[in-house]
């Protein structure tokens, strides 16, 4: 599930996917500090998954997303306590969407020859990237939390995200981490972001700096089964 949002405003966009991550090897730090932001997206990103409209925990819902060039569902809200606009889009359930290059450019983004991103994470970024973030919000500061993601996307695409203002997490679960690197068969994609991790609680909640290996798909991200809790569980 990828989340963004901006701070400022502040815009929140979120994509979750519910297949496997690579597994911690315990070089990470304690971050309890982020844990109730982490579970919050965790919350609007399984209400994405069922279709929720009206209000989802403490966001009012604005607009459907149902975009269908890219196959990208989700939903725009806002939290008045937080001060956020948050954009949520529901990624793929399985692991078809490898990778694509990208040449050119996309409404403000400029993309040097030989970027390569995974599909499941450009696909949902197109469908929100000019009508919603670029037109609206073209000077703010953009968080994006992508929960129990894959690698983002090769050096030339790490590169892109030290010229623009933001801060891009790659939010992982239970028996899941993340590695600045990535190989063989994953086409040796970096994830040049911030990564936390947790076991479901605040004192289990760690800031990552490597990992090896792949884990089993999961469902859980922060104390919240994505796909079933919904905006009916009353977490």
């Amino acid at each position: 599930m990828y989340t963004s949002t901006v701070t400022g405003l502040s815009l929140i966009a979120l994509i979750t996917w519910a297949y496997a991550s690579p597994l911690l090897q315990g070089r990470a730090t304690s971050d309890p500090g982020v844990f109730a932001e982490m579970q919050r997206a965790a919350k609007l990103s399984s209400a994405a998954y069922t279709g929720y409209t009206g209000t989802a925990f403490d966001a009012t819902i604005t607009t459907q997303l149902n975009d269908k060039a890219t196959d990208t569902q989700g939903f725009i809200g806002y939290l008045t306590t937080e001060g956020q606009i948050s954009v949520l889009m529901r990624g793929s359930p399985t692991t078809a969407g490898s990778s694509i290059y990208c040449h050119g450019t996309r409404s403000g983004v400029t993309f040097p020859s030989g970027v390569q991103v995974m599909e499941d994470v450009f696909s949902p970024w197109s469908s929100i990237h000019k009508k919603v973030i670029q037109d609206n919000f073209p000077d703010n500061n953009v968080t994006s939390n992508a929960l129990a993601a894959f690698p983002i996307g090769n050096c030339d695409f790490a590169a892109i995200g030290t010229d623009h203002p933001g801060l891009l997490r790659r939010v992982n679960n239970e028996d899941d981490g993340g590695r600045w690197d990535f190989s063989s068969s994953f086409h040796e994609l970096l994830i040049a972001l911030q990564e936390t991790y947790s076991y479901g609680t605040e004192e289990t909640c760690l800031l990552c700096n490597g990992s090896m290996g792949v884990t089993e798909g999961h469902f859980s991200s922060f104390g919240v089964e994505l796909g079933y809790a919904g905006c009916f569980s009353g977490i």
